[in-house]
């Protein structure tokens, strides 16, 4: 069956379920019209209105999960492909609808957090879940709203501070010796509110050389002024863990440390006439050590690889309400540098950087990209259709500047109920791992072109208290796509590094649908089996490449999806909440044994179940939580085995004054 087949019949599921939705009673639901999304659009837009697929993960729901970190409340949601590297978010690689973690835009706060070097260090942020107001995910191409690496997506981590006076602390502990504490406090004086968290979590690991360190401290300060609102936000991470066959599975005794510096300012003020800026700097240090700790090292290892990014950036926007809808004009600029002894050109002796807080190391390479985005975006609404449409102008360092339009409608049929469309260009620039990255096992290439893709999709909303739907079909063509790839022959790799190379061509056909029904809402009642929630996933990615190739990430992605969640609330208010997800991959990958090639082999589907058992007494929580109840062995990445059965036990106090 050929891709405009299969589309056409997507479109008739999609209709399908759309006509169901019709017979449903709203005659007592209301639209959460208060919802504002903060990235889906240069200017803000209630939920409903939205011309593509967002969704947004409240702090209720966060509350609720039996997700332990921020990776693991992603992974509840049917369009993202979560792959971890250790526990507890090692590093974790993020995808939306088929693209990877470098194709995948990261954000605290409407702030990007990209990372020069590789996209595994974009989720090294100074927050834990105790400290997330809201998530917000943006699935499609978004780069004329988001600007480049919004490939297939992005996520915004928002952490607004309270006006009331609050506290929380928790302390848990686990499975594998694992321990954990965190701390966090709004504080609202005067015109100010003040939000600080820190918190710290350490491990043995579930397997040899899987233990980890991590630590993170955030603050931010809101002040309300006459002029505007000032936001200013401060972050440290740190991490330490082993990283068993991390990379590769032929030296399974690897290590990393990385830490990370963050701050920003962002400004906006006015009504009709509106001005948003932002000023923001990003550090990141990372030691790899291929070796851990270099003993025992074969002769030709001499030293780990140390790389620190540093990024700087700034944006200007103005929106001006008016008969003709909300019209939006920006400029972005942004500065990376990354200092190295692997990535980017060679230094000459004498310009030779000392590793900080290292002894004898030396950053001997550096390279540096700057690019400038120019923005236009028109926002109206013609009584029932809201329509939003633009173009970025992009230019970076070494790369012809280009246009990147895009246009998002939606059609509301009811208060409720709404369908909509949309088409947008993305693309997304190489990182300097797969330019300049050259070891035993991999070869970078400095020739390499920008990613770009041309996106269209086609869905429905509905929303109410007490239910909601959602349903997409999506396509994209994807030009130049970036992967590490070895080429086969007879089913055997003909090299023995994975190279990084532009696939002339990957089409990505997909469709997605999900419900939750607040079953307390919906019959007026307090009940035992109160909320269900459920989404599914298909994913169909085929390369126009006229070679065969293992692929390492373009094409290894879920097939299938299916993830679920109930929530029950027994006698004496003791609170049940049960997350399932299944999921099958494409793709294949080397399989080793004692450090040896053995042969290629396909990813199974696994079948994860996790509960949390929680309990409020006065202002306490106590909590049981199991992940991976039935300890199902599993890879999500080639060779590296995922955590199996892990048990934690937490207690919570929240305190709380209202102003």
């Amino acid at each position: 069956m050929n891709y405009v087949k299969k589309f056409a019949l997507l479109i008739i599921i999609n209709l399908f379920f759309n006509a169901n939705l019709f017979s449903f009673d709203s005659s007592k639901d209301t639209t959460h019209a208060d919802e504002v999304i903060i990235i889906g659009s240069r200017s803000p837009i209630t939920f409903q209105e939205s011309g593509r697929t967002i969704d947004l993960i409240t702090s209720s729901k966060i509350k609720k999960s039996t997700s332990q970190n921020l990776e693991e409340i992603l992974k509840t949601l049917n369009n993202i492909d979560l792959r971890q590297r250790g526990a507890s978010g090692a590093t974790a690689d993020l995808g939306i609808r088929g693209g990877h973690h470098d194709q995948t835009l990261i954000m605290l706060n409407g702030i990007k957090m990209t990372d020069l070097q590789t996209g595994h260090h974009n989720l090294d942020l100074p927050i834990d879940l105790e400290s997330i107001n809201k998530i917000e995910i943006v699935s499609g191409g978004a780069s004329r709203v988001l600007g480049p690496n919004a490939f297939s997506g992005a996520v915004n981590f928002i952490t607004t501070p309270s006006k009331d006076l609050s506290s929380n602390i928790k302390l848990s502990a686990g499975s594998h010796k694992y321990y954990g504490i965190s701390l966090n406090a709004n504080i609202p004086i005067s015109d100010f509110g003040i939000f600080l968290s820190f918190n710290k979590n350490k491990s043995d690991g579930y397997i040899a050389n899987t233990d980890f360190d991590y630590m993170n401290f955030f603050s931010g300060i809101n002040y309300n002024a006459t002029f505007g609102e000032f936001n200013l936000d401060l972050g440290y991470n740190t991490k330490e863990f082993g990283a068993n066959s991390f990379y590769t599975p032929v030296y399974p005794n690897q290590f990393e440390a990385t830490s990370a510096k963050f701050s920003s300012l962002r400004y906006s003020w006015g009504n009709d006439f509106k001005v948003n800026a932002n000023l923001y700097y990003r550090e990141h240090n990372d030691r790899f050590e291929l070796i851990k700790h270099g003993l025992p090292a074969p002769v030709w290892y001499t030293s780990p690889n140390y790389h620190q990014t540093k990024t700087y950036g700034y944006e200007l926007k103005t929106a001006y309400t008016y008969f003709l809808g909300t019209s939006s004009l920006g400029f972005e600029y942004r500065n990376e540098n990354i200092l190295s002894n692997n990535l980017g050109n060679p230094l000459l002796n004498d310009d030779f950087i000392k590793v900080p807080n290292e002894e004898n190391a030396l950053f001997t390479k550096a390279g540096f990209r700057n690019s400038a985005n120019l923005y236009f975006e028109h926002n109206t609404e013609i009584g029932n259709l809201t329509a939003s449409f633009g173009a970025l102008y992009n230019k970076t360092t070494n790369y012809d500047g280009k246009i990147y339009p895009g246009i998002d409608i939606s059609y509301r049929l009811s208060n409720n109920f709404s369908i909509f469309s949309s088409y947008n260009k993305s693309l997304r620039f190489p990182t300097f791992t797969e330019l300049y990255y050259n070891t035993k096992t991999q070869q970078g290439d400095i020739n390499l072109k920008p990613e770009e893709a041309h996106s269209i999709e086609l869905g429905t909303k509905y929303s109410s208290n007490s239910f909601s739907f959602n349903s997409a079909i999506f396509y994209r063509i994807g030009e130049n796509m970036i992967d590490w790839i070895k080429y086969t022959e007879n089913g055997l790799p003909t090299s023995d590094k994975f190279m990084s190379y532009n696939i002339a061509k990957i089409n990505t056909l997909g469709f997605e649908v999900g419900a939750n029904i607040n079953l307390n809402e919906l019959f007026q009642k307090e009940l035992f089996f109160n909320n269900i929630s459920i989404s599914y996933s298909y994913i169909d990615m085929k390369s126009k490449e006229n070679v065969n190739y293992i692929s390492t990430y373009a094409l290894d992605n879920l097939r299938h999806k299916l993830a679920g969640s109930l929530f029950f609330t027994f006698p004496l208010d003791i609170n049940l909440n049960l997350d399932a997800i299944y999921e099958a991959r494409n793709g294949q990958y080397i399989l080793y044994e004692n450090m040896k090639e053995i042969g290629l082999t396909n990813y199974e589907p696994h079948f994860l179940l996790n509960a949390k058992l929680s309990k409020n007494i006065y202002s306490f929580i106590f909590a049981l939580t199991v992940t991976n109840i039935f300890d199902k062995q599993y890879i999500d990445i080639g060779n590296l085995l995922q955590p199996g059965r892990d048990i934690r036990f937490s207690i919570t106090y929240r305190f709380a004054k209202k102003k």
